[in-house]
C-alpha cells in the first residue's frame, strides 16, 4: 500500500511500538488517529507528533480497548475527523501472567473486536476504501515459553485468528489484508516491568530470573528494528495472511511461507 494519504488507527499508542509505527506513518504522508488507556502520555505524544507533523494530522481519542462502546466512539472519532480508514493496528497489550484473565481481555479479545469493527469500516459496501489490518503478535506467538505461558496464548490465538480472516474470500474480494507482526524480545517499558518489576515493584512474568538469562541470550531488538518491519508490510503490494518475525539474531523472518489457502 502506499501510505501516502491514507489514514491508520493505532491502539496503545501513546508510547512504545504503538508511538513508533505513528510516526513511521506520518513521515510518509499518512494521517493518524491513535488510542491508549494512558490520558497523559498520549495527549503528550499527540502534542509532540502534531509539532512534527501538524494538527491537521494525527488525533489522540483516549480508548480502553476492553470496552466495546469506547472502542466504537474511537472509530467514530477517527471518521469524523479523517473521513475514512485504510489501515488498523492492533498494537494495545499487556504482559501480567498474574491477571492473565486481563491479558486475553486486551491481547485477545480487544484484537478481535477492532479487527471486527475495522473490517466493518473498510468493506465498500460501507463507505470503505479496502485497507490492511495489522494485528500485533509476538515471537511468543510462535514458541512454547513457561515463563509466560498466558501471554503466549494470547500470541498464538493473534496469528491462528489473524491467518484465518485472510483466508477469508469475501474480504478478498472487499480488497482488505490481515497480516501479523511478531517482535522478539524489545527494549520497551513492557520487557523492563517483565524483568525488574512494575512500578509497585511487581514482577509481571514467572521465573523473572530465568527469563533474564533467556533474553540475554537471544538478544534485545530496538523498537527502531520493529518499526522497520511494520513499515515493510504496510508497504508490501501483498501483505495477505503475512506473519512477519523480528529477532536480534536472524532480523526480519516470514513465517507460513507456503500460505493456506481458503479451503481446508
Amino acid at each position: 500500500m502506499k501510505v501516502v494519504g491514507k489514514v491508520a488507527v493505532i491502539t496503545g499508542g501513546a508510547r512504545g511500538f504503538g508511538k513508533a509505527f505513528s510516526e513511521a506513518l506520518l513521515k510518509r504522508g499518512a494521517k493518524v488517529c491513535f488510542s491508549d488507556i494512558d490520558v497523559s502520555g498520549g495527549q503528550q505524544s499527540q502534542h509532540e507528533l502534531a509539532e512534527k507533523f501538524g494538527e491537521n494530522s494525527v488525533h489522540f481519542v483516549k480508548c480502553d480497548v476492553t470496552k466495546e462502546e469506547e472502542f466504537r466512539d474511537l472509530f467514530r472519532e477517527c471518521l469524523s475527523k479523517f473521513k475514512k480508514i485504510n489501515i488498523m493496528v492492533n498494537n494495545a497489550g499487556i504482559l501480567d501472567e498474574a491477571r492473565w484473565e486481563k491479558s486475553i481481555d486486551v491481547n485477545m479479545t480487544a484484537m478481535m473486536r477492532g479487527t471486527y469493527l475495522a473490517l466493518e469500516k473498510m468493506n465498500p459496501k460501507n463507505g470503505g476504501e479496502g485497507g490492511i489490518i495489522i494485528n500485533v503478535s509476538s515471537a511468543a506467538g510462535l514458541y512454547p515459553a513457561h515463563f509466560l505461558p498466558a501471554y503466549v496464548a494470547t500470541k498464538h490465538g493473534i496469528l491462528g485468528f489473524t491467518r484465518s480472516l485472510a483466508m477469508d474470500p469475501l474480504y478478498q474480494s472487499q480488497g482488505i489484508q490481515l497480516a501479523s507482526l511478531c517482535p522478539a524480545f524489545t527494549s520497551t517499558n513492557m520487557l523492563t516491568e517483565a524483568i525488574h518489576g512494575d512500578a509497585g515493584g511487581r514482577k509481571t512474568i514467572l521465573y523473572p530470573d530465568l527469563a533474564k538469562t533467556i533474553i540475554e541470550k537471544l538478544g534485545i531488538c530496538s523498537v527502531a528494528d520493529i518499526t522497520d518491519a511494520f513499515i515493510e508490510l504496510v508497504e508490501k503490494e501483498n501483505c495477505n495472511g503475512d506473519v512477519l518475525m523480528i529477532n536480534k539474531k536472524i532480523g526480519k523472518q516470514y513465517q507460513f511461507v507456503n500460505k493456506t489457502t481458503s479451503r481446508l
